[in-house]
């Protein structure tokens, strides 16, 4: 992912709706519209990041729970780890996903007690980063909260390990839904859709030559994520909701988050800082602590 706003590391650039950028191996071809009317690609701006440091997945197994789900006989796992808080579906070989839809507020922060500001939360889904750790495919927002109490907030998207692109051509703040659509063209190939359903801004990203997904995972997260700097605190947020997730695998079959992995933040003492739980088989709501 990406780091805030008042990053000094970012290199800004303009993506063309129609001739596309090229950075390191990644190239992509951006089209967006407000509404009915279509943004020129003058307007479409991407601001180019350090890839995002991934504390959960790529370090080890996190320590894990069986619930019964009595309805359906199905198992939800319960994990705790440092970073995510949401839900996952590892599939299971040879299955593959080919696309994964969530609908979710913006993060509405407040500064935790005892940290320094600045503090974080960023909200996505994303393909792979869990059992498969070579590739991640996400989009979403962060919202970053400085020691006065203001929130900065955007939409981003990254295909890791390329870098992370903030999108100051969709506005996003505190409290807005937004939803994310990502459809897995290729292994290196995907098209991203990112709506602020609240301000009417659609974005459409075809992006290929990224890293080789397994398209194994689907994930549904809150995140206290690493920055480029090597770190940031979380901050505490209102509850957020994702509503209507479903992923769709290559031969058919349709997923929602039962029998998936339900993921809690758990800091070094053992405190929970976030919990997920599951209200269906398309909806849950991820809850800060302490």
């Amino acid at each position: 992912m990406k780091m805030p706003p008042s990053s000094l590391l970012r290199t800004l650039f303009l993506v063309s709706a129609v001739a596309g950028s090229a950075i390191a191996e990644l190239t992509f071809v951006a089209t967006a519209r407000q509404g009915d009317r279509e943004i020129p690609s003058s307007e479409l701006e991407f601001v180019r990041t350090a890839p995002r440091r991934h504390q959960r997945n790529f370090h080890g197994e996190p320590s894990q729970t069986e619930t019964e789900t009595v309805e359906l006989g199905k198992r939800d796992i319960t994990a705790y780890g440092p970073s995510w808080c949401g839900a996952s579906q590892q599939l299971a070989s040879p299955e593959q996903l080919s696309s994964i839809y969530g609908v979710f507020s913006v993060p509405n922060l407040k500064l935790r007690a005892g940290l320094s500001a600045p503090q974080n939360a960023a909200a996505w889904v994303g393909v792979d980063g869990g059992s498969c750790n070579r590739a991640l495919l996400q989009a979403g927002v962060t919202t970053l909260i400085a020691s006065n109490g203001q929130q900065i907030t955007e939409a981003w998207w990254e295909w890791w390990p390329s870098a992370a692109y903030s999108i100051p051509s969709i506005p996003t703040a505190p409290g807005d839904w937004m939803a994310v659509n990502i459809t897995i063209t290729s292994p290196t190939s995907a098209v991203i859709k990112i709506v602020n359903t609240q301000r009417g801004y659609t974005m459409s990203i075809n992006a290929t030559t990224g890293a080789t997904l397994c398209r194994t995972d689907a994930a549904w997260i809150v995140e206290d994520y690493y920055d480029g700097a090597g770190g940031m605190n979380m901050a505490s947020f209102n509850d957020v909701w994702f509503e209507y997730t479903a992923a769709t695998t290559v031969g058919g079959t349709k997923l929602g988050v039962d029998g998936g992995i339900f993921w809690n933040i758990q800091n070094s003492t053992g405190q929970l800082k976030c919990t997920s739980q599951k209200y269906d088989n398309s909806n849950f709501v991820i809850r800060s602590l302490m």
